[in-house]
């Protein structure tokens, strides 16, 4: 493959679709998440902090 085949490969445009719509509207919970993060944030300091061992916390899907 020559310089000038490969520069042409590099500058070819890719059409792609539009995120699901499911996608789109699970952004929108973000703004509750981060409000449910500040709300809770202070009632959390008070509970115990633990033994100072790290965690994973792995979601479950």
């Amino acid at each position: 493959m020559n310089d000038i085949q490969r520069e042409t490969d590099m500058t070819q445009t890719v059409k792609r679709k539009a995120p699901h719509i499911f996608w789109t509207l699970t952004e929108g919970r973000a703004i509750f998440e981060l409000g449910w993060f500040h709300a809770l944030r202070w009632p959390m300091q008070k509970f115990p902090k633990g033994d100072d061992h790290p965690i994973i916390v792995l979601p479950v899907f």
